[in-house]
């Protein structure tokens, strides 16, 4: 599955935020960043970021949850 570190990410892109931002925010250089999605676009069978939030809001919702890590 994915990573906690890599869905912490994910909430950030989803939230808007590029990579740049997460990376002054979160103290994660940009290259570990852009590291994690690749990670998780494998992992989900995917193409792209905005692919791979869509199908990570899809499975939070029909969880009941907003955040992609939201119940462990």
């Amino acid at each position: 599955g994915v990573h906690r570190r890599e869905m912490v990410v994910m909430n950030e892109l989803r939230d808007g935020r590029r990579s740049r931002e997460i990376e002054a925010a979160r103290g994660c250089s940009t290259p570990n960043i852009n590291n994690h999605v690749h990670k998780v676009l494998q992992k989900l069978d995917v193409r792209n970021r905005a692919q791979a939030i869509a199908r990570l809001d899809a499975e939070s919702a029909a969880r009941g949850y907003r955040d992609f890590d939201a119940g462990g």
